[in-house]
């Protein structure tokens, strides 16, 4: 067999031998790319929300016309340093007796502590949560509550719109009230909740602003948030807390 006779037999030999491994890995590479991409096509994207869609009170729980204010809202001020008078740091709420407090989303329960005030045998509670807006851990606080959901423990996971508890604090013989304060990174004194709840909910907020009482004027109030912190009060209030501020607090 001269020399180039047998080039080419050991060239289609090795041929015969490498198009098959060829034709094998670019099946299971293109196999792969396309499973690949559809796995990539079915996994959701992660997105916390931007805004609270659950309200943490319901409606139909405020009495109408109110007993004592109805709405206690952000930024108004007392007569003295036991009223808030640097500025109402979140929202009252004064709610039929046996009213439920809600999660205004997906929760992450903190701390579950005693309050300021006990009612007969039954002691006030609070129970501090976070949530997530934008990726950013918000801090949620529902002061003065009582009957506290069995699920609802240190460390539990709960989903927006589910019961926590009810509103706890005495204000007459028939209504109680729930404080709500909502806490954005680094701000340690809680800024107006509606700026961080869904435009879906206005309605839901005029309503309960329609339906206040100022005991001042006898009228309603003009908003949920009627102003800011005064700094200089908060300061000479809350000496103790100044170490503890985050920069972020809104301040008049």
């Amino acid at each position: 067999m001269d020399e180039k006779n047998k080039k080419l037999i050991i060239s289609l030999i090795l041929t015969a031998i490498f198009l098959p491994l060829a034709i094998i890995g670019g099946y299971f590479y293109f196999f792969q790319k396309e499973n690949t991409e559809e796995s990539v096509k079915e996994q959701p994207l992660v997105k916390t929300a931007s805004k609270f869609e659950v309200f943490p009170v319901r409606l139909e729980d405020f009495l109408r016309p109110p007993k004592m204010y109805g709405l206690w809202p952000y930024g108004m001020r007392g007569n003295s340093a036991d009223s808030h008078n640097e500025g109402h740091p979140g929202w009252d709420f004064e709610l039929k007796k046996g009213s439920k407090v809600y999660a205004v989303a997906d929760l992450l329960i903190q701390q579950i502590h005693s309050g300021d005030h006990q009612e007969g045998d039954q002691e006030i509670m609070v129970i501090e949560a976070n949530a997530e807006l934008n990726n950013e851990g918000f801090h949620i606080t529902y002061h003065s509550v009582i009957n506290i959901e069995p699920s609802v423990v240190e460390g539990a996971k709960v989903k927006a719109g589910e019961p926590l508890a009810e509103a706890g604090y005495p204000l007459s013989e028939n209504s109680v009230m729930i404080h709500f304060g909502v806490f954005p990174p680094n701000d340690s004194i809680g800024s107006c909740p509606a700026d961080y709840f869904s435009d879906s909910l206005k309605d839901t907020i005029n309503q309960i602003v329609a339906n206040s009482l100022d005991i001042k004027t006898g009228k309603p109030y003009e908003s949920v948030c009627v102003g800011k912190i005064d700094k200089e009060l908060y300061y000479k209030n809350y000496p103790e807390n100044i170490k503890y501020l985050g920069g972020a607090e809104q301040f008049e």
